[in-house]
């Protein structure tokens, strides 16, 4: 298919018209050219990766408060199904929760807001930032007052500068972020 989208997507836009909670992925042919490499393409594919992802996490959150409770994170301001490691460090007034999942050695600052998000390790998560729906990658650093939201995914060591506002950027490794991104884009 040579048009605005690419097969996958087409799929899953059609199987999400018949079942918005469960979205096929089937393989992509190989002469099926990746949605970036189409000029003025609508592909969707970008956002679909972490709703799948964050789909799973809440999938398996369930399953662990269902078959072993005791796995999940509870301390004061955790609402919901939360995974922390336990070399992860937690700021004062932190609000986590739902469906939140913290990697080994992330550090969480003080009056933090995580929902239905992935901390993957060495993370740093500023004071009183707000994180939702976003996947945030190996060793990045998020700055203090930074909204992330909308399916933002971070790629490994990726710096975002204080008071930010990303909404559904796609952020390649080894970037730093010194400006808002105000509509979803993918940064190379």
């Amino acid at each position: 298919m040579r048009g605005d989208t690419c097969r996958v997507c087409a799929a899953a836009a059609a199987a999400a018209a018949t079942s918005p909670t469960i979205l096929p992925w089937p393989a992509s042919p190989p002469d099926d050219p990746h949605p970036l490499q189409l000029k003025n393409a609508t592909c969707p594919r970008t956002t679909f990766i972490p709703l799948f992802y964050c789909t799973g996490l809440t999938l398996h959150l369930d399953s662990q408060n269902i078959h072993n409770p005791a796995a999940l994170y509870s301390a004061p301001g955790v609402v919901g199904n939360v995974l922390v490691a336990g070399s992860a460090k937690i700021g004062a007034g932190c609000v986590i929760g739902p469906d939140v999942s913290i990697g080994e050695g992330c550090i969480i600052g003080d009056g933090v807001r995580l929902s239905n998000c992935v901390v993957m390790r060495g993370v740093e998560i500023g004071d009183h930032a707000k994180v939702d729906r976003c996947i945030v990658g190996w060793e990045s650093k998020v700055g203090r007052w930074c909204r992330l939201e909308n399916n933002c995914v971070l790629g490994e060591d990726v710096a975002v500068k204080d008071e930010l506002y990303l909404n559904g950027a796609t952020v390649l490794p080894h970037k730093e972020i010194k400006e808002s991104v105000q509509s979803p884009a993918i940064i190379l």
